[in-house]
């Protein structure tokens, strides 16, 4: 995680977390992401290439304030070769299959095209901005305007439940 994106600051610009500066970053933030994982608040899982095992990035899902939210982030040099989108059409994949969830929700910097355009290839819509929504520690301390992309299950979907 470490040396993979945690510590790149053009990895993690976009992101709602500071970049790590030390091991010991990356130490604390599996732990919580573990004591997250135990008490059902967040579901953090590893993006791994099938063919070595090497770790490329991470994937979030947590129930969030419209849906259930979605977050990943990918190492730089593994940008490009369709990791995010092929881990979070899987994701989506069982999130539509969930009962429980009748809406996807993923948030990203407007600015964050890459991020975007992963979300369209996955079947996210765009629904606009959110006004002062969000800090992005790693470009200062106010919340900003980010862009809300989201899945809705049909409504068929949702009435065969």
């Amino acid at each position: 995680m470490y040396d993979t994106y945690a510590s790149d600051i053009d990895v993690v610009r976009y992101l709602t977390w500071t970049v790590h500066t030390s091991l010991h970053d990356a130490e604390v933030s599996l732990a919580a992401a573990m004591q997250s994982w135990r008490e059902g608040s967040s579901s953090p899982w590893t993006i791994r290439r099938t063919t070595d095992g090497v770790v490329v990035g991470s994937l979030r899902g947590r129930n969030g304030r419209r849906g259930f939210e979605v977050g990943y982030v990918i190492g730089r040099a593994w940008w490009g070769n369709g990791y995010a989108a092929e881990a979070l059409r899987a994701v989506v994949d069982w999130a539509l299959d969930e009962p429980s969830i009748s809406v996807l929700e993923a948030t990203t910097h407007p600015d964050n095209v890459a991020s975007a355009r992963v979300l369209t290839k996955c079947g996210f819509a765009s629904e606009g901005q959110l006004s002062e929504w969000l800090v992005y520690p790693n470009l200062g301390p106010e919340p900003v305007d980010c862009a809300i992309y989201t899945i809705r299950k049909p409504a068929h979907a949702l009435a065969s439940r």
